[in-house]
């Protein structure tokens, strides 16, 4: 439903901007945005792959296996999570 909604609000934005004689803005303002897209995820892509790294030389190192043994403590402070999954799931 909501895929529609997005779909008629781009349309009529075109149809709009064909209507007043725009669509070069309009183009402009797609190759804006996809530039700015590309930015985007080649920052997130770096980000990425620093904390890959830091997963490789901690599985490497033997930490990964220490910290696994804490999933206890994890489970004590988070014990009511599935409660609150489930409360969340029944609100959306």
């Amino acid at each position: 439903m909501v895929n529609i909604i997005w779909l008629l609000l781009l349309l009529a934005g075109f149809a709009a901007a064909a209507w007043q004689g725009n669509i070069g803005m309009v183009t402009q303002a797609a190759f804006a945005g996809a530039a700015k897209s590309v930015d985007l995820i080649v920052s997130l892509a770096g980000v990425l792959m620093l904390w890959l790294g830091v997963l490789a030389l901690m599985e490497a190192s033997g930490l990964l296996q220490k910290l696994a043994g804490l999933r206890h403590c994890c489970a004590i402070c988070f014990r009511n999570f599935r409660q609150i999954a489930r409360l969340s799931a029944a609100l959306c």
